[in-house]
C-alpha cells in the first residue's frame, strides 16, 4: 500500500526502528540519535551497519567489560523454558537459565522479550509449553501461582507496579514476605523493622530512612526499594523488567551490585532490558529477540554492540 501511495504521487514519512523494513520501502533514511539528526542521505549511501553505527554515535562507549564465570560442561540448568508460546506476543522460546550468570533478554519494546519475562512470573497467559524449575514443572497460571514456586519480580513500572508509594519502606519490603515478620498471624513490628534494615544495606539504601513513606525518595531509590522488596521472598528465581529505567548512573551501579550479590545464594537471575549498555554492564549471558521469535543466544563477552543492536532490529544473526 505504501508503494502504491509513492507511485501515486505521494510523500511517505515512515517511522520505524526494524531495519529491514528501511531498506525494502525507504528512499532516503534520517538516523535521530539523542533528539539530534546523526545522519541523512540516500539509502543507497547506506549499509545496514552503517545506520547501526550512526544510531550509537561516534562517543559511544560499551559499558564496562567482565570477564563472566562459564558454565561447567557438565552443569544442569536450574531453570528450563521449552517451547513457550503467547499468542501474538512470541512463539516456540527454549533456553535455559542457570545460578551463578545474569541471563538478559534483550529487545524492542514488542520484540516479545517484555511479554516473555512477564509471562515467566504469571503476568502473561501461555498458550503453550513449558517451564521447570530444578526439574519440576511450574504453573504460570497466575502470579500467585509463581510467587508460590518462588519467583520474585521486579517491575518496569516502579511508580504503579513496583512500591507502595505512601507505604513506609518498612512496610514496602516486608509486603511480599508476611511470614518471615509475624508469628500467629500478627506483624511483630521488631521483625519487620529488622529485615526492612537488612534488605536497605543489601540495596545500598540508607538504613536509617526505612520509617519514611516511599514517594519521599528519589525515582533511583525507589526502584532499590521495590528489589529490596523483591530480596526479602528469599527468591530461587529472580525477574527484573527494566531495572533501572529512569535510574542515574549512580544508583545504576548500586542496583547492578546488589543483583550481581545474589548469584552466590544460588538465586537464578533473568532480566530483560531494552538498553544496550545495561546489558553489556549487567548480563553474562544475553537472548535476542525479534517480533516474537528468539534470533540469537551469547556469552555478552563474544559479541559487540553494533553486532547485538543489529539482531535485534533486522532479526537475523550478526
Amino acid at each position: 500500500m505504501i508503494k502504491e501511495l509513492v507511485a501515486g504521487g505521494h510523500s511517505i514519512v515512515y517511522i520505524t526502528h526494524r531495519l529491514g523494513e528501511v531498506f525494502s520501502l525507504a528512499d532516503r533514511i534520517t538516523i535521530m540519535r539523542a533528539g539530534k539528526v546523526a545522519a541523512s542521505g540516500a539509502t543507497a549511501e547506506f549499509e545496514m551497519k552503517d545506520v547501526v553505527s550512526h544510531m550509537l554515535g561516534a562517543d559511544h562507549v560499551p559499558g564496562e567489560k567482565r570477564i563472566p564465570p562459564r558454565a561447567d560442561a557438565g552443569a544442569q540448568a536450574s531453570l528450563a523454558v521449552s517451547g513457550l508460546s503467547a499468542l501474538g506476543q512470541f512463539e516456540d522460546v527454549s533456553f535455559e537459565a542457570t545460578s551463578g550468570t545474569v541471563l538478559a533478554l534483550f529487545g524492542q519494546v514488542g520484540s516479545g522479550a517484555d511479554d516473555l519475562v512477564k509471562a515467566l512470573v504469571g503476568l502473561t497467559e501461555v498458550s503453550g509449553g513449558k517451564v521447570t524449575l530444578r526439574g519440576e514443572e511450574l504453573s504460570l497460571r497466575s502470579r500467585h501461582s509463581t510467587q508460590r514456586d518462588g519467583i520474585a519480580y521486579v517491575s518496569a513500572d516502579r511508580v504503579t507496579e513496583g512500591v507502595f508509594l505512601n507505604a513506609s519502606v518498612t512496610a514496602n519490603v516486608s509486603s511480599g514476605a508476611l511470614s518471615r515478620v509475624s508469628d500467629r498471624r500478627i506483624i511483630r513490628r521488631l521483625k519487620e523493622l529488622s529485615l526492612a534494615k537488612e534488605q536497605a544495606a543489601q540495596v545500598s539504601l540508607d538504613a536509617s530512612r526505612v520509617k519514611e513513606p516511599a514517594f519521599a525518595f528519589s525515582g533511583g531509590n525507589q526502584q532499590k526499594i521495590a528489589v529490596a522488596r523483591a530480596l526479602a521472598t528469599r527468591p530461587s528465581v529472580l525477574v527484573l523488567n527494566e531495572p533501572t529505567r529512569g535510574v542515574d548512573i549512580g544508583a545504576r551501579s548500586e542496583i547492578y551490585r546488589s543483583i550481581r550479590g545474589l548469584l552466590a545464594d544460588d538465586v537464578i537471575v533473568i532480566v530483560y532490558s531494552s538498553d544496550i549498555v545495561e546489558i553489556r554492564e549487567l548480563a553474562d549471558r544475553v537472548i535476542t529477540m525479534y517480533r516474537g521469535d528468539v534470533v540469537e543466544h551469547h556469552w555478552v563477552d563474544d559479541i559487540d554492540d553494533a553486532a547485538l543492536i543489529t539482531e535485534i532490529l533486522n532479526g537475523r544473526a550478526a
